[in-house]
């Protein structure tokens, strides 16, 4: 018995050795010809599909756009993947400059996918140029914790996060020209994210990744981000009557727990 042990335990631990040699040989390889593959996929025009980034989901009842508003070019429209960038958040400790402006190079930058953590998150991203105290806080607190009030997520999945919040909202700016002299403003600083904390979007470029005009009369809008990070819904503008609809949209697939 002592000896069929023996033979047993060199035999497996040979063959061991053997899957090893195996492997570190086809690591080589990968690494010689993986360069050389990269760029034949890169060369097919059907690179993208295979990668799933270009996945285009046709309106149903959680892709749905506008009712009365304009419909945006394909890229910006309901069922596309939601685009990255990056973005700097405002921290609670932000001074001013002299021409009273903040300075991004102070922020430490993050990507905006970063933001999109966890299961089972409607993620709300409000577009604004100019924000204040007011339009801040009043009119999109109101409606996040309507939201997590009426409707909550059941999931009994295990993600690793404990937050199991069905809503995160997120405030993207490109001014720079915020006071920090506001006690209101800085208490948004303080806010963690996904509880409405402001970022700052350099020269616009996520506001023009996701379709948002920028400049003078620039009205801004929302975007609502399935939990699969494609876009459910859009809608131009921020004020009370843009939330309304954003409401109607939840309220048309979401069922409330006090029904």
């Amino acid at each position: 018995m002592a000896d069929r042990a023996i033979d047993v335990s060199s035999k497996l631990l040979q063959k061991n050795r053997d899957n090893r040699l195996v492997a570190r040989m086809a690591m080589r390889a990968l690494f010689t010809v993986g360069p050389l593959i990269a760029k034949v996929f890169k060369s097919f025009s059907f690179a993208p599909d295979v990668s799933m980034l270009k996945v285009r989901y046709h309106e149903n009842m959680i892709n749905k756009p506008h009712v009365s508003q304009p419909t945006p070019v394909a890229e910006f429209q309901v069922g596309v993947r939601a685009q990255d960038g990056t973005v700097y958040p405002v921290a609670a400790t932000t001074t001013a400059t002299t021409d009273e402006k903040l300075a991004i190079s102070s922020f430490t930058p993050m990507r905006l996918h970063d933001l999109f953590i966890g299961l089972a998150h409607f993620h709300i991203l409000i577009f604004t140029s100019s924000p204040t105290a007011s339009t801040l806080t009043h009119t999109s607190t109101h409606f996040v914790n309507q939201w997590r009030t009426r409707y909550t997520n059941t999931s009994t999945l295990q993600d690793g996060y404990a937050d199991k919040n069905l809503f995160k909202f997120h405030f993207l700016t490109t001014s720079t020209s915020i006071s920090t002299d506001d006690d209101a403003i800085q208490e948004l600083f303080k806010k963690p994210i996904g509880e409405g904390k402001i970022f700052l979007d350099e020269g616009g470029k996520i506001h023009k990744k996701y379709g948002v005009e920028l400049g003078r009369g620039s009205e801004g809008g929302i975007v609502v981000l399935r939990p699969d990070s494609h876009i459910g819904y859009r809608v131009n503008g921020f004020q009370q009557q843009a939330w309304k609809d954003v409401d109607q949209y939840f309220s048309s697939f979401l069922a409330s727990q006090h029904e």
